[in-house]
């Protein structure tokens, strides 16, 4: 019986053996470097530990055509761009070039309370995928499920509606999780990226979005509300709220804690 515990199954490396048991298509990785979280979070100060300082190195190599995200996380570095929509984009956007980074440092903190300090953290550099794209977004799917059964799909980017062609594409999503149910815990959410040749593949799974505890976003869907298919945001949803205020900021705005270039020499 799988462990009900959603925490356990929070990171990359936990899902992979499952993924490798359901067959099922992922977005490859490489393991670049690890370190203690409390490591990585010292690192926030500038305090570079050898482990750390090897796995940035490592990172600092990647190429245009790939990217680099922690097990439990990716960073604002990345976040930034793509909810904006510029999911078409190279160089080190795609690639952590410093650790003073507040979603990275805020997951990380939470990870460490919840495991403990010393528990490893891996850096992963993985494929850029190019994904189908619609009003510049990445067509995503979420897929939530609940007690064991999948109990909705939503669009990832609620930012823009999707039309309702595309529901065969969430229909596939629903679809290709339910190989998932069974081999991991009965709680947990999965998103699922539409490459440009058509195939869908998996980016990520981890922790589910429940009533009591919503610890995934429910993209399109109001939060404890997951029934069926979701293509454009829900009335009452969390999205819905953005949405609106979205229209009202400057999104090309810089925020302090993402360095876009890399320093000069």
């Amino acid at each position: 019986m799988p462990d009900r515990e959603p925490d356990f199954y929070e990171l990359i490396s936990q899902w992979l053996p499952i993924w490798d048991e359901s067959h099922l298509p992922y977005i490859p990785l490489n393991e670049i470097g690890r370190a203690p979280a409390r490591e990585w979070i010292d690192g926030v100060e500038g305090d570079w530990s050898p482990a750390v300082a090897a796995a940035m190195a490592s990172a600092a190599e990647t190429t245009d055509d790939a990217m680099v995200r922690w097990d439990h996380c990716s960073g604002d570095y990345l976040k930034h761009f793509m909810d904006r929509g510029r999911s078409i984009f190279g160089g080190r956007e795609k690639v952590p070039t410093h650790l003073d980074d507040i979603r990275f440092f805020e997951l990380t903190m939470d990870f460490a309370d919840r495991h403990g300090p010393d528990r490893d953290l891996i850096m992963w550099r993985r494929p850029w995928v190019q994904a189908i794209q619609v009003d510049g977004y990445p067509l995503e799917f979420r897929a939530f499920v609940a007690d064991g059964e999948i109990v909705g799909v939503s669009s990832y980017y609620p930012q823009r509606d999707l039309p309702e062609e595309m529901d065969i594409h969430a229909q596939r999503a629903w679809e290709m999780t339910e190989l998932l149910v069974g081999l991991g815990p009965l709680d947990f959410t999965c998103d699922w990226l539409l490459k440009r040749d058509g195939s869908i593949v998996i980016v990520e799974c981890g922790p589910p979005h429940l009533v009591d505890r919503p610890w995934a976003d429910p993209c399109c869907f109001v939060s404890g509300q997951i029934h069926g298919i979701a293509l454009r945001p829900m009335p009452g949803s969390d999205a819905e709220r953005r949405n609106a205020s979205r229209s009202r900021l400057d999104l090309d705005a810089p925020v302090p804690w993402i360095q876009t270039e890399p320093d000069e020499d």
